[in-house]
């Protein structure tokens, strides 16, 4: 992988993109200008990640993603994971904190079918949509059949006490290491310190964080170091496992839909962050060939 543009060279290429997008400057810069990216990112090669859309996007199967999260974990490696979907590509080019946290991130999956078609457009062939619900489940699988010890990070707190009773059971073996709610309140710097000393002191591997965009990425992005485990951000996956929201069928899934599908099922909530997220993202994938040509 080679460096990013130096300071010098971002400096200019800002001055001629737009000055609020904090990915203008590596849209801008040549295929091999890179932002700076997590250690595993590096580690794993370009096979398995491609930049796109001016992040690291991992660019390989479901499956990979699944062992290498799972090797990561048992290897007692920290690190977190953030689930693009388009809101949340979108929602980065305006939130700079959101941009950091995932330029930063150790791994970025296209949780959403419009990223992972982006992906292919761009070359990366065995790029695969990995939802985070759907890999949130699997290493559930995997953690009760190897004995990794997990922990829930937000969400409502009956919620994740109908999550604490309800995996065990569904995933036999399952370690439940810890769960908390946090306050939906913004907390203080100390007060998340004290929740990732809270994880790390739990014993858990892989700890599910399910705070929302963009809030679960940058409280990974600041403590996930501090947590001595693997974070992902899984977003509306406790309330999908809780059996509150339904997840899209399969046809809609496959056919790009699932979107649309969330949609209807919360209209008010969902209005906004489909119709300005999603179009900031098509602005941005737009821009995107347009550079690369």
């Amino acid at each position: 992988m080679t460096n990013p543009p130096s300071r010098s060279s971002t400096d200019d290429l800002r001055k001629s993109t737009d000055p609020e997008d904090p990915f203008a400057a590596y849209d801008a810069a040549s295929p091999g200008a890179e932002p700076q990216t997590g250690r595993h990112q590096t580690r794993s090669g370009s096979n398995t990640t491609r930049r796109c859309l001016g992040i690291r996007l991992w660019s390989d199967t479901m499956e990979t993603a699944v062992e290498t999260l799972l090797a990561a974990a048992h290897q007692g490696e920290t690190g977190y994971g953030c689930f693009a979907n388009a809101h949340m590509v979108g929602e980065s080019r305006v939130n700079k904190d959101l941009a950091r946290a995932m330029r930063q991130a150790t791994w970025v999956f296209p949780d959403g079918k419009p990223v992972a078609m982006m992906l292919r457009m761009r070359g990366a062939s065995e790029a695969a949509q990995i939802p985070g619900p759907e890999t949130t489940e699997r290493l559930l699988d995997v953690a009760a059949a190897s004995g990794l010890p997990v922990y829930l990070f937000g969400g409502a707190e009956s919620v994740l006490a109908d999550l604490q009773e309800r995996l065990p059971r569904r995933f036999l073996g399952l370690r439940i290491a810890g769960a908390h709610s946090p306050p939906f309140r913004a907390w203080t710097p100390e007060e998340q310190l004290a929740d990732a000393e809270r994880i790390r002191a739990s014993g858990a591997r892989v700890c599910f964080v399910a705070l929302g965009c963009p809030k679960q990425e940058t409280w990974m992005h600041r403590n996930a170091a501090a947590t001595g485990c693997i974070c992902l951000g899984v977003g509306a996956a406790f309330p999908m496992l809780a059996g509150l929201t339904p997840r899209a069928p399969a046809w809609v899934r496959r056919v790009g839909m699932e979107w649309a599908y969330r949609w209807l099922q919360e209209p008010r909530r969902l209005a906004r962050r489909y119709t300005v997220g999603n179009a900031r993202f098509f602005w941005a994938a737009q821009r995107e060939f347009r550079t690369r040509r």
